[in-house]
């Protein structure tokens, strides 16, 4: 059976505190589940498979389910087995809705509903959820970094601009949210701004120390650097930046195709071969990439395709 957020009794009992004695808690899948009934929504749902004598702790009722398959032969496929299914992001805005209904005072109820509506292309919906959150509680730095980019989706720069502020305000050592308030800058043409979003974002995690994540973030933030500076014509910035950027993100294609712009654009053409054809070995679908070696190979009579 699956009991879930539609059926009255988890209705009945969602407000009850969810507590069990011997509990053990999953977070994988198993082979075996690909076995049982195509009628579960495994896309999206997180699975637990439950021993004899487990039980398993869920925290938020309303946004689970519990499927049980028939005992049978030890041969049949899935028989036996007890799973429990989280169902929050299974149903979407229609368990944050719900569950908003019954506790309308829940923040990152608000979050993961502005969330689903922006995944959607529902960006005017996903902002206001995301406001819902803040007014919920207004130090919400995800919410409001959401909510910037929601903003942003929907070509409202200025508003973005200031709400990544607001953001960045709430947590000034979050690098990407000054990556994003770059973004928004260079698109009104506040270039010299722009850049300089960037150069904070790089001096957070340019150290010794940084973790993988710190580290991938601080090459998006050299790229963007380096592709403003390009812009800017101040080629030997921009190769600077963008030769970092290709070395902490080697698997970077679109850092490698900007680098074989700037090395163009400085007349080093054999280099530019090379990153344009590193861009595409790591992306042969790279359109831009390919479009630019083919132009500069055109004009390059000496170079073989």
């Amino acid at each position: 059976y699956i009991l879930d957020s539609q059926t009255q009794a988890f209705l009945g009992h969602r407000s009850e505190d969810s507590t069990v004695e011997n509990h053990a808690v999953f977070d994988a899948f198993d082979p075996a589940l690909t076995k049982l009934p195509d009628s579960v929504p495994w896309d999206r749902a997180r699975v637990a498979v439950l021993k004899p004598g487990q039980a398993l702790f869920l925290p938020a009722l309303w946004s689970h389910a519990v499927v049980s398959t028939p005992a049978g032969p030890d041969d049949a496929e899935g028989a036996g087995l007890n799973l429990a299914l989280n169902l929050w992001f299974v149903h979407g805005c229609k368990s944050h809705k719900s569950a908003l209904e019954f506790q309308p005072a829940w923040a990152q109820g608000y979050f993961c509903l502005g969330n689903d509506l922006g995944s959607a292309g529902r960006y005017e919906e996903a902002a206001a959820a995301f406001e819902g959150a803040l007014r919920v509680r207004p130090d919400y730095f995800d919410a409001a970094n959401n909510l910037a980019s929601m903003l942003e989706a929907q070509g409202k720069y200025t508003e973005a601009e200031a709400q990544y502020r607001a953001a960045s305000g709430m947590k000034p050592s979050d690098a990407q949210c000054l990556n994003n308030l770059g973004v928004v800058l260079r698109r009104q043409g506040r270039l010299d701004e722009a850049a300089e979003s960037y150069e904070q974002a790089i001096a957070l995690n340019d150290r010794e120390g940084a973790s993988k994540a710190e580290v991938q973030v601080l090459a998006k933030s050299l790229g963007l650097l380096g592709n403003t500076r390009a812009v800017q014509e101040r080629l030997a910035e921009a190769d600077a930046s963008l030769q970092r950027a290709t070395e902490l993100a080697p698997t970077d294609s679109k850092a490698f195709n900007s680098h074989g712009v700037v090395l163009e654009q400085q007349g080093r053409v054999d280099e530019a071969v090379a990153a344009y054809r590193r861009a595409l070995a790591l992306n042969p679908d790279d359109r831009k990439a390919q479009g630019n070696l083919n132009d500069l190979l055109a004009r390059q009579p000496g170079h073989a395709s």
